[in-house]
């Protein structure tokens, strides 16, 4: 009896799932690392996330994943050469797939996507191999086309009509087997997520015979309709990113002035947000993504024009409110008239815009656990300490905790009207002022029309009469 007994307690982990375990493991194992601390983190778009730092013990970590954390991709970051670090270069990283299951991954520092190996985890086996054959289809194609492109503008003995010919058919047999490839690794690994990122890696047939502008004409056309952005899954990886970037960029034209290329750009957008209609969760995600980029490149009219061109109704509450904000923000033009408002100071007092005469006026929106607002006001105090100009600085806290601000204060002595309004984003200035981000710039003239929306302090010293 105690022997049946036995045996059916040693079953019951098999008949009815591991009832205690509530994660799964996830071990990997790096040779060559020249330390031993790693950060892993997930990836949103061009979003990074810290999930936790870990440490090597003789080249192997194991980490357990919690059951309920959500499928995607997740990173990896190793750290830096030597030569990276003299150089700038972005630290060694590997980027896996979690979905629910164990994963036992080997790799090289020096070589992470290169060199991996996964021992266990079928989501990865499938999606490593996918991109390594992947790597090798992109690299016949782009050496291919690169002597395409030349002879078709340039005359060369090098290139008979018979190596022409060849040369458009590998072409084109490269883009159909690889068109194969796709279809065929997707179908041959269904209800994977890796399954999902592969069938988004298509691309339209490119006639070899074509020239090459007529080539990217029929790119431009046909890419977007490969795909729909339905799936809300995608967001955790940079798919949906990789493919707006990929439809934008198809616009860009060398020798376009600026304006040129933000007309070309418009039309790009607009194609895009016609694509963006069935899911409102991944249109906040992806136009979010393209209004960052249109920031980092100075592109303002672009910005402008998605602005005043996409409204988002619904979708995830945080980043529909963060987005839509972001959107009315660059509807503030130079020229527009700010509105006027009442907070008190650090004083006891309370001053208004309009009771501020100078000739220059900054309004400057920060909160005390902000690093990036404590390294702005330090470098704007010995800016305003010399100005040579009548500016004066308002600088409006946004802390909950007007303790915090008091002691930030009283550390750092800064020279300036000191405001606050303590409601985070939820004031009625900040919401006057559709702040979405800290620290967040306002130059007026005397008159409280804005001048500029400068993103640091070399904006501002532009922007100003220096």
């Amino acid at each position: 009896m105690l022997h049946y007994l036995f045996t059916f307690l040693l079953w019951l982990p098999v008949v009815f799932g591991q009832a205690g375990n509530s994660h799964t493991e996830f071990n990997i194992t790096i040779r060559n690392m020249p330390g031993t601390s790693l950060v892993l983190g997930a990836v949103c778009g061009d979003r990074f996330t810290l999930v936790d730092t870990l440490v090597l013990h003789k080249g192997t970590v194991s980490y357990p994943f919690s059951a309920d954390r959500h499928a995607g991709i997740y990173r990896l970051i190793m750290g830096r050469t030597t030569y990276a670090e003299v150089m700038n270069e972005p630290p060694r990283q590997l980027d896996f797939i979690f979905n629910g299951e164990d994963i036992d991954i080997e790799t090289d520092f020096n070589a992470p996507v290169d060199s991996v190996k996964v021992i266990k985890s079928e989501e990865n086996k499938a999606w490593f191999a996918f991109l390594n054959k992947e790597k090798q289809y992109g690299k016949k194609l782009k050496e291919t086309e690169m002597h395409i492109n030349y002879f078709q503008k340039h005359n060369s003995d090098y290139y008979t009509e018979e190596k022409k010919q060849k040369l458009i058919v590998q072409y084109n047999d490269f883009q159909r087997e690889r068109n194969v490839f796709i279809a065929e690794s997707a179908e041959l690994n269904p209800g994977l997520f890796a399954c999902k990122l592969m069938q988004m890696y298509r691309e339209p047939f490119l006639d070899g015979k074509l020239p090459e502008n007529q080539r990217k004409d029929v790119f431009k056309a046909e890419y977007l309709n490969l795909f729909d952005f339905n799936d809300n899954s995608l967001i955790n990886s940079e798919i949906y990113t990789r493919t707006a970037f990929r439809h934008i960029m198809s616009y860009a034209r060398r020798g376009l002035t600026k304006q040129e290329q933000e007309a070309a750009f418009k039309k790009a957008v607009d194609r895009l947000l016609s694509k963006l209609t069935a899911n409102e969760h991944v249109a906040v995600f992806v136009v979010d993504y393209l209004m960052r980029g249109f920031e980092r490149l100075g592109l303002n009219e672009l910005l402008t024009y998605v602005a005043n061109n996409y409204n988002p109704d619904t979708g995830c509450v945080d980043e529909t409110a963060t987005l839509q904000r972001r959107l009315a923000y660059q509807k503030m033009t130079k020229g527009t008239v700010m509105p006027d408002f009442t907070l008190p100071t650090n004083t006891g007092n309370s001053i208004s815009l309009s009771d501020v005469h100078s000739s220059y006026k900054l309004i400057l929106f920060w909160e005390s656990g902000c690093p990036a607002c404590r390294h702005l006001l330090s470098r704007l105090k010995t800016l305003y300490n010399n100005k040579t100009v009548d500016l004066e600085v308002l600088a409006i806290s946004i802390d909950l905790d007007e303790t915090a601000w008091q002691a930030s204060l009283s550390q750092n002595h800064y020279p300036w009207l000191n405001l606050i309004e303590a409601q985070q984003w939820d004031g009625e200035v900040a919401v006057a002022y559709e702040l979405y981000a800290t620290p967040t710039l306002f130059l007026l003239d005397s008159e409280n029309k804005l001048m500029a929306k400068p993103l640091n302090l070399s904006e501002l010293i532009d922007a100003l009469p220096m």
